[in-house]
């Protein structure tokens, strides 16, 4: 993910703003707990993006009521795809 200076200062939002926003979004949740005799556990569901789609979706803030997306202050690209060659 690359970072658009220009977009971020016209947002009036920073890096760390943003940094912020994904942590919101994927925060290790709650998801249960499994019970046996002789012990408890808790389960946890670590929060990822569904698909790259669905991470430059992410609402960092809202400006005049709208949504600023993650896709509308950085670059955001899949590390893992196969760049081909």
């Amino acid at each position: 993910m690359w970072y658009d200076a220009e977009r971020l200062e016209a947002h009036g939002l920073t890096v760390l703003d943003v940094n912020r926003a994904i942590e919101r979004e994927h925060q290790e949740m709650p998801a249960g707990r499994i019970e046996g005799a002789e012990r408890e556990m808790n389960v946890r569901a670590q929060g990822e993006a569904i698909d790259i789609a669905t991470f430059r979706n992410l609402v960092v803030a809202y400006s005049s009521g709208a949504p600023v997306r993650l896709r509308d202050l950085a670059v955001v690209e899949d590390g893992l795809e196969d760049g081909g060659a």
